[in-house]
C-alpha cells in the first residue's frame, strides 16, 4: 500500500480515473456528508440531555428556572465539547492512521484516504480545552505523537500535522506557521519527518520544508524558509521578531487582566442572554419541560425559531461590533498610547501590550470590519479611534492585519494600496519603532513590516516584501519578495516617480465620484455585508429547526405518544434527518455561490478593470460578501475546506468556468486563499497544488488588472508557492515551498524553482506521456 493500491490491474495516481473510483468519493464526502452534521447534532443533543436533567431536578420558580438551567446547560455543553472532542480526535487518529512513517504513497490510495480522513478529523474537532495554555498545547502534540520538548512555545495559530514525524527541542518558539511533514511530489504524497533543535526561533511566515533538520540555536527570520540556514539568513536577533519571544506580564499583573478581559465578555454575552431571556418569558403551557417531547414542542412555536435564528444573527452581526467598541474604550481609558523607544520591561509596560493583544486581537478587530466594509472608509474610522495616523482614499486590506497591536505607531498616508493577508509590527521583542506608509505608497500581499519600516511615497513592495527594521524604501523605487533577509530591488526610485501624483483609480472612483458607472457608497456595502452574513447564519440555522420538525412528524407518524419520547427515540431519527438536511442545505449553498458568480461577474477576460473604468472591482466586492454563505461557515471553517484534496473540489472550481483536467489533486491541505478568478485558470492533468496561490489579478499601485494563470500536466507545486498573475509552469515542473513565479515568467518542462523570487535549483529528464 505504502506504494500505491492497485485497482483492475491498473495504478492509482498514474491512471485517469483514480480521483473518480466510487471508494475515494465516497471516503472524501464523508467529513461534508456525515463528520459535520453528527458532531453538530451530537453537541445539540447533550445541551438538550443536560437542559432537561437539570430542569426536572431543580424547584425554583419555572420562568426563572427555564433560563437560568438554560444557560447552564449552554455552558456544561460548552465545556464537554471542549474537552471531548479533541481526545476523540487523538483516538480517530491512532485508530485509523496508528504512527506516520516515512515513505510516498500514490494519490488516492489508501493510506492517502486515510491521512485525508485523520486530516479532516482533526480540523474538525479542533484543539477544544488544549489551547488555552503552553502546557496542554505541548500535551496535546505529544498524545497525537510529536516529540515536544520542555518549555517549547506556540504561536495560537500554528499548525502542527502528522505529529509522529515531527520532533522540536527544548526552549523553541513557534511562530503562526505550518509545521508538517507532508508534501506533493506529481501524481504521489510524500511524508518526511521534520527535527526542530533546541532553543532554535521560526517567525510569522516561515515556510518549514518536509524532510528538514533546522539546526540547535537556528532563527528563522520573518518570510524566510528552512532552504535558507546559512549563519549569516539566521541571525540571533531574529528571535526578538518571533511574537513568543515577547515578555509577558506576571501572574499578579494577569489577574487584573483576566478580570477586565471577563468584564468586556459579559458585556459581549449580554445581547445574548437578552434574547435567551426574551425567549425563555414567552408564555408555555407546562411550567417545567421535563420530556424530550416538550423540547421538540418547545423548540418548534414560530416564535422559538424567530428567537434561536435571532441568537444566530445576534453572534454573527451584533457581538464583533460590541467587542470592537469595548475595545476602543479599554484602549482610549485604560491601556492608553505606545509610543516609540527601547521595549520597556516593566510590569505595567508588559501588562499594556498584553492587554491590547487579548482585548481586540486581529481576528476579531476583522470580524467587525467585515461588517462596516473591509476597503472603505469605516477602517479608517476605526483605525483613528484606536490611535492610528490615517490618511484619505486609502483601499485597506480584505483579510486585515496580522500583527498589529499598537496602533498608535502605525501612520498611513493619503491613496495607499494594500494587498491582503499582510503583517504589520509596530513592536518586536527589544523596540518600539513606527511603521509608516507614505502618500500614494503600495504595500503587496502577504508582507511582512517590521518596526521602523518606512515606505517613501510612491513606493511599491510587491508580493511577499519583507520591510526590513527601520528600513526605507526610497521614493518610486519598487521591490518584491524577501531573500536572504531582505526584499529584492526590482527597479530603483527615480525623481520623476517619487513626485508624481498619488492619485489612484480607486479613489478617483469611489471618493471622487469620477466613475464611468454608479458607485455603491459605503455604507450600502456595509449593508450587503452586514444582511449577507445574516442571511448565512440564518440559512444554517433553520437545517437544524426542519430537522426538528421532520423528526416530530416522523414521530406522530409512527403512533409514538409525545409524553412517552425517549433520546433514543429522538436521536434515532433527529441524527439521520439532521445529515440530510444539512447535505441538502450545503448543496444548495454551493449551487448558489456558483449561481452569484455568473449573475453578477459572468465570465472573466484578461484586461484592465481599473476601478474608475470599470464596474468590475464593485460587482467582485459584492460577490466576496454574498458568498460568505459557503466561507467560515461551519465551525469556523469553509464549506469548501471540507472537500480540499477531492474531486468534488474540482468539480465545483470547473462550474466556476477553470480548465482542470483529469486527477488533479487540489488543495489537500487547505489553501489561503483558494483561486479566486477560476475561469483565467488552466490546471493540465495529474498536476498537484497543495497550499499555494493562483491568483489571476493584481492590483499594481491601483492599477488593476486580470491576466491568466496556467500549471501544466504533472506539474506541483508546493506549500507556500505562488503563481504571480500572467505566469505559466510548464508540464512536469515543480515549485517547491517558499516559492513564487513572477507575472509573464515561465517555468521551464521538467525544471524545479525555490525562492521569493524564484530561482531554477535543478532540472530533471520529464516523464514522456503515454
Amino acid at each position: 500500500e505504502g506504494e500505491g493500491d492497485a485497482v483492475q490491474g491498473k495504478c492509482l495516481g498514474c491512471c485517469g480515473g483514480a480521483q473518480t473510483r466510487p471508494w475515494a468519493m465516497l471516503v472524501q464526502a464523508l467529513p461534508l456528508a456525515l463528520m459535520y452534521p453528527i458532531r453538530r447534532i451530537a453537541t445539540w443533543l447533550m445541551f438538550v440531555a443536560i437542559w432537561l436533567n437539570i430542569q426536572n431536578q431543580t424547584v425554583l420558580d419555572p420562568k426563572l428556572n427555564r433560563l437560568e438551567a438554560l444557560v447552564v446547560a449552554l455552558a456544561l455543553e460548552r465545556l464537554i465539547a471542549e474537552m471531548l472532542l479533541p481526545v476523540i480526535s487523538i483516538i480517530i487518529k491512532w485508530l485509523v492512521i496508528g504512527r506516520y512513517r516515512e515513505g510516498t504513497h500514490r494519490l488516492w490510495s489508501n493510506y492517502y484516504l486515510r491521512w485525508w480522513l485523520v486530516d479532516q478529523c482533526i480540523q474538525l474537532c479542533g484543539r477544544g480545552v488544549f489551547r488555552h495554555s503552553q502546557f496542554a498545547l505541548r500535551l496535546y502534540c505529544r498524545l497525537m505523537g510529536a516529540k515536544v520538548g520542555k518549555n517549547v512555545k506556540f504561536h495560537q495559530r500554528a499548525r502542527v500535522a502528522e505529529f509522529d514525524l515531527i520532533s522540536i527541542g527544548d526552549d523553541c518558539l513557534i511562530d503562526d506557521v505550518t509545521m508538517r511533514a507532508f508534501c506533493l511530489e506529481g501524481t504521489r504524497m510524500r511524508l518526511n519527518g521534520v527535527s526542530i533543535g533546541a532553543r532554535c526561533s521560526i517567525c510569522t511566515k516561515v515556510s518549514v520544508a518536509p524532510g528538514i533538520n533546522i539546526p540547535h540555536d537556528t532563527c528563522l527570520g520573518p518570510l524566510s524558509s528552512t532552504y535558507e540556514m546559512q549563519p549569516e539568513d539566521v541571525p540571533e536577533s531574529n528571535r526578538d521578531f518571533c511574537t513568543q519571544a515577547f515578555p509577558e506580564p506576571a501572574w499578579y499583573w494577569k489577574i487584573p487582566g483576566f478580570l477586565l478581559l471577563l468584564v468586556v465578555w459579559l458585556v459581549v454575552q449580554s445581547p445574548l442572554l437578552f434574547v435567551l431571556r426574551t425567549m425563555c418569558l414567552q408564555p408555555w403551557y407546562k411550567k417545567v419541560l421535563s420530556t424530550y417531547g416538550d423540547v421538540l414542542e418547545w423548540f418548534l412555536t414560530p416564535d422559538r425559531i424567530g428567537y434561536y435564528v435571532a441568537l444566530r444573527v445576534v453572534r454573527a452581526c451584533v457581538q464583533p461590533l460590541i467587542k470592537l467598541a469595548c475595545g476602543i474604550v479599554v484602549k482610549r481609558l485604560v491601556i492608553g498610547r505606545f509610543t516609540a523607544g527601547p521595549r520597556c520591561r516593566s510590569g505595567l509596560e508588559v501588562f499594556r501590550h498584553w492587554l491590547m493583544s487579548r482585548v481586540l486581537p486581529p481576528d476579531d478587530l476583522h470580524e467587525a470590519l467585515q461588517l462596516i466594509g473591509v476597503h472603505y472608509g469605516g477602517v479608517s474610522v476605526v483605525l483613528r479611534l484606536l490611535g492610528a495616523k490615517v490618511g484619505k482614499r486609502i483601499y485597506w486590506p480584505g483579510s486585515g492585519f496580522q500583527g498589529l497591536v499598537e496602533y498608535d505607531l502605525l501612520e498611513v498616508g493619503d491613496d495607499v494600496i494594500f494587498g491582503s493577508r499582510s503583517v504589520i509590527m509596530c513592536c518586536d521583542a527589544a523596540d518600539a519603532a513606527p511603521v509608516r506608509i507614505m502618500d500614494g505608497a503600495n504595500v503587496a500581499d502577504r508582507c511582512v513590516l517590521l518596526p521602523g519600516c518606512t515606505l517613501e511615497r510612491n513606493s511599491l513592495l510587491g508580493s511577499g516584501g519583507l520591510g526590513g527594521k527601520g528600513y526605507t524604501f526610497e521614493a518610486g523605487s519598487k521591490y518584491v519578495g524577501s531573500r536572504h533577509g531582505s526584499s529584492v530591488l526590482l527597479e530603483p526610485g527615480s525623481s520623476a516617480v517619487a513626485g508624481a501624483s498619488t492619485d489612484r483609480p480607486f479613489g478617483r472612483a469611489f471618493y471622487g465620484g469620477e466613475a464611468k458607472y454608479w458607485i455603491v457608497p459605503s455604507w450600502l456595502h456595509a449593508a450587503v455585508g452586514s444582511s449577507s452574513k445574516a442571511f448565512a447564519v440564518a440559512y444554517r440555522a433553520l437545517t437544524l429547526s426542519l430537522a426538528l420538525l421532520l423528526t416530530s412528524l416522523t414521530l406522530e407518524a409512527m403512533g409514538k405518544v409525545r409524553e412517552a419520547y425517549q433520546f433514543s427515540d429522538v436521536a434515532g431519527l433527529l441524527v439521520p434527518l439532521y445529515a440530510a438536511t444539512q447535505n441538502a442545505a450545503s448543496i444548495l449553498a454551493l449551487v448558489l455561490a456558483v449561481a452569484y458568480k455568473w449573475m453578477l461577474l459572468g465570465r472573466r477576460t484578461v484586461g484592465e478593470f481599473d476601478w474608475d473604468a470599470s464596474s468590475y472591482c464593485q460587482r467582485w466586492h459584492i460577490y466576496l460578501a454574498m458568498t460568505v454563505l459557503i466561507r467560515n461557515a461551519y465551525f469556523g471553517r469553509g464549506l469548501l475546506e471540507y472537500i480540499q484534496g477531492s474531486v468534488y473540489l474540482v468539480w465545483y472550481f470547473r462550474a466556476l468556468g477553470a480548465k482542470i483536467g483529469k486527477d488533479v489533486c487540489l488543495y489537500p491541505t487547505g489553501a489561503d486563499p483558494m483561486m479566486t478568478e477560476p475561469e483565467l485558470v488552466t490546471i493540465g492533468s495529474d498536476a498537484s497544488i497543495d497550499r499555494a496561490s493562483l491568483v489571476a489579478h493584481i492590483n499594481s499601485l491601483g492599477r488593476f488588472s486580470l491576466n491568466q494563470v496556467t500549471v501544466g500536466p504533472r506539474a506541483t507545486l508546493r506549500c507556500d508557492s505562488r503563481l504571480l498573475s500572467g505566469a505559466t509552469m510548464l508540464k512536469d515542473s515543480v515549485l517547491l515551498e517558499h516559492t513564487l513565479i513572477l507575472g509573464g515568467d515561465v517555468v521551464d518542462k521538467g525544471s524545479t524553482w525555490q525562492g521569493w523570487p524564484g530561482q531554477i535549483v535543478a532540472m530533471a529528464q520529464c516523464i514522456e506521456e503515454t
